[in-house]
């Protein structure tokens, strides 16, 4: 007998959205909850998945890249005694603080992620090195959402690296347990 969310189930490949800038390509996998989430090409050219929910957001209007043009835009307008404009002295932004705890976990034998992290090879890129070059690439940080990697495997750089709804990491990790699952079995 076919499951409630099944026989609700509306396939949403080839529609676009975010006014146009987003087009779906496909199915990408489901949450725990069985709620949707669909792999997006956007206008960039850049391609990641999105909750359904995160898709039909009304301020949604690409896959990040125009957060990192205002981005950019704000930051040749920082703030009078800052150099990109996220704040100074332990008053940092959202932004900032995500790139500085990528860079701790990455590099520091001392942070406490370090062990997951640095000490199994994943590496920063070295454009986000600085914070400049990671803004310039990443954009500002939506609300909501905190610095993930596709299926939370490989380095932290442009193409494997996205701002992601707390939904969509988990089911990044969901989604690699279940893959290095499967190849331990072949």
């Amino acid at each position: 007998m076919a499951s409630k969310h099944a026989r609700n189930f509306k396939d949403l490949t080839g529609q676009t959205f975010a006014e146009g800038n987003l087009r779906v390509l496909g199915l990408f996998g489901l949450t725990a909850n069985s709620k949707s989430v669909w792999l997006c090409e956007c206008f960039c050219g850049v391609i990641k998945p999105i909750a359904i929910d995160a898709l039909k957001q009304p301020t949604r209007r690409s896959c990040g890249c125009l957060n990192r043009q205002i981005a950019a835009e704000t930051a040749k307008k920082s703030k009078p005694g800052t150099v990109h404009g996220h704040g100074s002295r332990g008053n940092h932004s959202p932004t900032f603080n995500s790139w500085a705890a990528m860079v701790q976990r990455c590099t520091n034998p001392n942070a406490p992620n370090y062990p997951r992290y640095g000490e199994w090879g994943v590496k920063v890129c070295p454009e986000w090195v600085t914070f400049e070059g990671f803004l310039s690439s990443m954009g500002e940080r939506p609300e909501g959402t905190t610095l993930g990697r596709i299926l939370d495997m490989g380095n932290y750089e442009p193409g494997n690296a996205f701002w992601q709804t707390p939904l969509e990491q988990t089911l990044a990790q969901r989604n690699k347990r279940a893959l290095l699952k499967f190849a331990q079995a072949a």
